[in-house]
């Protein structure tokens, strides 16, 4: 490339880099980290993959890889069954789609959510930025809960940030916690993207104090109502 065509090209990055400021923290950040997450995929990953529960029928794993552990929901399909049911040949995950893909050979499974969020985000390696932590008001209803979490559906627009689409719908897991218990009675409440250490997304249980989300879901039934 001559000199005269590098500067023309540094000259558009740096006007698209200024034509890209906004008035939209939330949307920046959404678009922003989306964008550092389209290199994450890499070569696929040799995983572990044991059942240790459910959700709604749909079956609740431990995956383990070389990189990271975390849990996973898989959705009830013939992919995924054929994907729990292997004990033979080599099950690879790959982090592609929203929550990642598990393959064997002969089969293959797209994860539905995770109820390690913290871990799932930190596996894709994306930055959190050093803007200004985003808050959005959630609204949602108690639909279930079990040993481990209480399970809300409903309304999370943040959800966005850490690169997860479908905020308008979705279900959000809390673990059994004094602060997180009084999400329970209620069906409003701030969510706050965290850029520093811990849970990426937090809910605002008392004042300051924080409920971590600690897991993510795609619903797989009718949109909630």
């Amino acid at each position: 490339m001559t000199g005269r065509g590098s500067r023309v090209v540094v000259a558009l990055i740096v006007a698209l880099g200024f034509g890209c400021k906004s008035d939209d923290p939330i949307g920046d950040t959404a678009r922003g980290i989306g964008d550092n997450l389209a290199h994450t995929a890499g070569a696929p990953l040799r995983a572990q993959i044991t059942k240790v529960g459910s959700f709604e029928g749909q079956t609740i794993a431990n995956i383990v890889t070389d990189r990271f552990e975390m849990k996973g929901v898989l959705p009830q399909d013939p992919g995924c069954d054929s994907v729990m049911a292997e004990t033979v040949e080599r099950v690879n995950f790959r982090n592609v789609g929203n929550f990642g893909r598990l393959s064997t050979p002969n089969a293959t499974c797209m994860l539905v959510g995770t109820l390690d969020l913290e871990a799932w985000w930190g596996q894709r390696q994306a930055p959190r930025g050093r803007a200004m932590n985003p808050r959005a008001t959630a609204q949602y209803r108690v639909i279930g809960r079990d040993d481990h979490w209480t399970f809300l559906r409903g309304r999370f627009p943040l959800l966005g940030t850490v690169g997860i689409p479908g905020g308008i719908d979705m279900i959000t897991a809390v673990p059994h916690t004094e602060l997180c218990d009084l999400l329970h009675d209620r069906s409003v409440v701030q969510m706050e993207f965290r850029r520093r250490g811990g849970p990426p997304i937090v809910f605002m249980a008392r004042g300051r104090e924080e409920c971590p989300c600690e897991g993510v879901i795609q619903p797989q039934g009718p949109r909630a109502q």
